[in-house]
C-alpha cells in the first residue's frame, strides 16, 4: 500500500474520490440533457404533414405512472412518430385502427422531436394530429 504521510490521504482514496466525482458529474449531465429534451419537446410546436403507411398500438412500461402509451405511426415523409395526444388510451387498438393508410395527417411536433431527438434515440412524439 505504501506509506501514508500525516495530513495526507492515501493514493487509493484520491483515486476513488476522482472516479466518484466523474461518474456523478456524468450522471447529472445526462439527467439534465434528458430533462431539457423533454421540456423542449413542449416548446415551439409546429405542424408536419405526413402520409401514413401503418399504425400500431404502443404500450411502454408497466403502470399508469411509469408507463406511456400511444400509437406508433409509420409515415413516408416523417418516419416513425408516436402519437400520444388526442388518443383514447383506454382502447389503443381502436385508436390505431382510426388511422387510414395512405391518408395524409398533420402531426404537431415539438422542438426536440423535430430536431436533435434522433441523436438521443428518441421516437418523435406528436402531441396532436388531424387528417385532411
Amino acid at each position: 500500500m505504501g506509506e501514508v504521510r500525516p495530513g495526507r490521504a492515501p493514493a487509493w482514496w484520491t483515486w476513488a474520490r476522482r472516479v466518484t466525482l466523474t461518474v456523478g458529474g456524468a450522471v447529472l449531465l445526462g439527467g439534465a440533457v434528458v430533462l431539457t429534451s423533454l421540456g423542449l419537446d413542449r416548446v415551439d410546436v409546429q405542424p408536419v404533414t405526413c402520409q401514413v403507411t401503418s399504425a400500431t398500438p404502443h404500450r411502454n412500461g408497466a403502470g399508469k405512472v411509469t408507463g406511456s402509451s400511444g400509437v406508433l405511426v409509420d409515415t413516408r415523409e416523417c418516419g416513425r412518430i408516436e402519437v400520444t395526444g388526442g388518443i383514447d388510451h383506454s382502447d389503443l387498438d381502436a385508436a390505431a385502427r382510426s388511422f387510414v393508410v395512405g391518408k395524409r395527417y398533420v402531426f404537431d411536433r415539438g422542438l426536440t422531436s423535430r430536431t436533435w431527438g434522433k441523436y438521443l434515440n428518441m421516437i418523435p412524439t406528436a402531441r396532436s394530429f388531424h387528417g385532411f
